[in-house]
């Protein structure tokens, strides 16, 4: 298998920011030095195939993944209407692994969209599993596009990791150098966050949703 260097750098860069993992732990699962991973990214040095395939199953991606294309390029179909649609996968409630975010046993198949409107925008979808965000124009069985491409700014809405329950919930975001908040119609919640980690991970800002009011909650 050929490896493309400047595909590898930027698809294992990818991988590491959009799962908050940092070098020396990826260094210590696959058994290379923390040097030796910053080596990869930076085109310094080479993995050798037996490395990067450990890479591989440590994100849950095949090697051919890494090698062939940039990982985070949607894929897109043409409808019946010769329009384009993109296939975005979607999350499950709760994370069935705590530290890889974006790995295949953390989604439930895929839905198609119209969205994103770039192809270079990287989307995801996640479904809304409660009424608490119904205000902000979100029910039960809503179904949310975020995108990892744009910058969250305060007041934006975004779907969010809790790493106490390993559940993506779709949240108001304010955040500061120390805390993050996460505002819905239950009112505000602080999540300490340091330099080293966070209690909870933005995983991206809402770019589309259905909205879906359950009346029966409602009631």
């Amino acid at each position: 298998m050929v490896l493309n260097e400047e595909i590898f750098r930027y698809n294992l860069k990818h991988l590491l920011k959009i799962n908050g993992i940092r070098n020396i732990e990826l260094a210590k699962h696959i058994g290379v030095s923390k040097s030796a991973i910053s080596n990869y990214l930076s085109g310094t040095s080479v993995p050798k195939l037996e490395t990067i395939a450990k890479i591989a199953l440590f994100f849950d991606v095949g090697v051919d993944v890494l090698l062939k294309d940039y990982i985070d390029k949607p894929k897109t179909e043409i409808n019946e209407n010769d329009k384009i649609s993109f296939s975005l996968p979607l999350f499950c409630k709760e994370l069935q692994e705590g530290n890889v975010i974006f790995r295949n046993d953390n989604y439930q198949g895929t839905i198609y969209s119209p969205f994103p409107v770039f192809e270079d925008s990287q989307c995801y979808a996640v479904m809304v599993y409660d009424n608490d965000m119904y205000s902000f124009g979100l029910s039960e069985r809503s179904v949310a596009i975020f995108s990892c491409s744009d910058d969250v700014s305060d007041g934006d809405i975004a779907a969010v990791l809790i790493k106490s329950t390993r559940t993506i919930v779709v949240r108001a975001v304010n955040e500061d150098s120390e805390k993050i908040t996460l505002t819905s119609d239950k009112g505000s919640q602080d999540f300490t966050k340091t330099t080293q980690d966070s209690e909870v991970i933005i995983l991206g800002k809402i770019i589309s949703a259905t909205f879906n009011p359950n009346k029966k909650d409602r009631a």
